[in-house]
């Protein structure tokens, strides 16, 4: 029997639940899985009021797929988490070779020290080291000295919101391995590095949230008034319809591009009605409302300088002409999702609890030789 994890995508009308295992430094995934309840008031209510369902559901992909549950990871609503950036210097027992228990001890003492006594450190990312007055962007293993000046970002939520999620799961016999970032959850998605600068575009239901990381750091999560509804309500508007046949029809017709899409209709009842709905025109206004959003993106990315690559999670990752229609007019390099089974930030979110990638990053150890040039080049 496989033994995965399960990350869990929580918006305002579904929560998606992804199931992977790592396989040495990749991902294996199995599938995602939609529950049919989404967010409509507090994030913790949420799960005291549909744990027993979603316990459900995963039992039964469970048994229907032969794997086992070993951790659900829970990507963290946009605005609960906090981002402090931190700066202290540690003293060490004594003059010695770095180890990575010692790093360990450095970012601890940086917690205790910098985060309030109510919050929670789920996420640590050195930015840069200082040892004997010089600086070190990765861990600096292997070098001699009496102290560590450590700058990091931490990212924290309050401890008693983790307490009482983990009661919820507990109750359920539910394994509870923690939250992730919303930031974090979007980029595992996409990539596993960043060099250079990278971001990641994700259309939820009523928000889109713009993810960007430098050469492997969070720089910014920002959110948009955009999404799914305001595609739907604008299909209402534009033809008069309720939001739930508009909904239909963006779900079921809308697609990108003239010759994906054509000139057809579709004729739809509407209380004691039918009316003929043009696709075409249709997926025009979904297409104009999606370049104004992006052109506003645009503008905010053109302030991070060259963009490596961009990626798109959402819905709309499953419409026809989706990609075509972005490379169109978008200048930056567009990156497909690596698994395009999962569109939401589920899968991000069970990688990134099972790998840490961007957190357990550190020097391989230097020879003598190498610490040798580093001596004479400094020197010299």
């Amino acid at each position: 029997m496989n033994k995965v994890v399960c990350g869990i995508d929580l918006d305002k009308d579904y929560a998606h639940l992804s199931f992977s295992r790592m396989k040495g430094d990749d991902m294996v995934f199995f599938r995602e899985a939609v529950f049919n309840r989404g967010m409509t008031g507090d994030f913790l209510l949420f799960f005291r009021d549909n744990i027993a369902d979603l316990r459900a559901l995963i039992d039964d992909n469970a048994i229907k797929h032969k794997f086992k549950v070993e951790n659900i990871y829970i990507k963290l609503h946009p605005g609960v988490e906090k981002m402090t950036i931190a700066e202290d210097v540690v003293a060490l027992s004594r003059t010695k070779k770095v180890s990575p228990a010692d790093i360990a001890y450095a970012k601890k003492y940086l917690e205790d020290n910098a985060i309030d006594w109510d919050d929670f450190c789920i996420h640590h990312f050195p930015l840069n080291f200082g040892i004997e007055g010089k600086a070190y962007e990765s861990m600096p293993v292997g070098f001699w000295t009496k102290r560590i000046r450590i700058r990091s970002l931490l990212v924290t939520v309050k401890d008693r919101l983790r307490l009482d999620m983990k009661d919820i799961f507990d109750n359920y016999d539910m394994p509870f391995g923690g939250f992730i970032s919303t930031g974090v959850s979007d980029f595992s998605t996409s990539f596993t590095s960043a060099k250079g600068v990278m971001a990641v575009v994700n259309i939820g239901y009523d928000t889109t949230l713009l993810t960007i990381a430098r050469n492997n750091i969070l720089c910014a999560v920002e959110s948009f008034d955009f999404g799914v509804r305001y595609l739907v309500d604008a299909i209402a508007r534009e033809f008069s319809i309720s939001e739930a046949i508009a909904r239909e029809i963006f779900e079921l017709y809308v697609a990108f591009g003239i010759s994906t899409v054509g000139n057809k209709s579709v004729s739809v009842k509407d209380g004691d009605e039918y009316i003929n709905i043009s696709i075409s025109r249709s997926s025009q206004i979904v297409e104009m409302m999606l370049k104004d959003i992006l052109s506003r993106i645009a503008v905010r990315l053109s302030h991070e300088g060259e963009v490596a690559a961009l990626s798109f999670l959402g819905r709309l990752n499953a419409k026809a002409g989706f990609y075509d229609f972005l490379k169109s007019f978008i200048s930056y390099p567009v990156n497909m999702p690596r698994f395009t089974e999962s569109f939401s930030s589920s899968l991000g979110c069970a990688r990134y609890g099972s790998s840490r990638f961007l957190e357990n990053i550190s020097l391989p150890r230097q020879t003598l030789a190498q610490r040798l040039r580093t001596v004479c080049k400094d020197y010299f």
